[in-house]
């Protein structure tokens, strides 16, 4: 049997970085809704839990910090990439 509790205390805080000019002519986006709420480019979001002690089990679970970010990069055959990655988009799409 399994049990399980859910915690109540877990506070989980994510910050998300926008830009007016950066990025607005990249058709890919974190999140088009951000975006469009904005009106910029959401370009990073960082989502952080802190550490915490659970006094019952004399326990701390550690904190972690995750991070998503949209970045330029350079890339030598722009047309050989894009096919694979639509490529890709459309298998994943396909899976699900």
């Amino acid at each position: 049997m399994i049990y399980s509790k859910k915690d109540t205390n877990i506070h989980v805080k994510a910050f998300y970085s926008y830009t007016a000019k950066k990025f607005q002519n990249i058709d890919y986006s974190l999140s088009k809704q951000l975006d469009s709420i904005k009106k910029m480019k959401l370009y990073e979001i960082k989502i952080f839990q802190p550490s915490k002690y659970y006094e019952n089990y004399k326990l701390t679970m550690d904190g972690f910090e995750q991070r998503y970010t949209l970045e330029a990069l350079e890339v030598p055959d722009q047309k050989k990439f894009l096919s694979i990655f639509n490529r890709y988009l459309r298998d994943i799409g396909k899976s699900r």
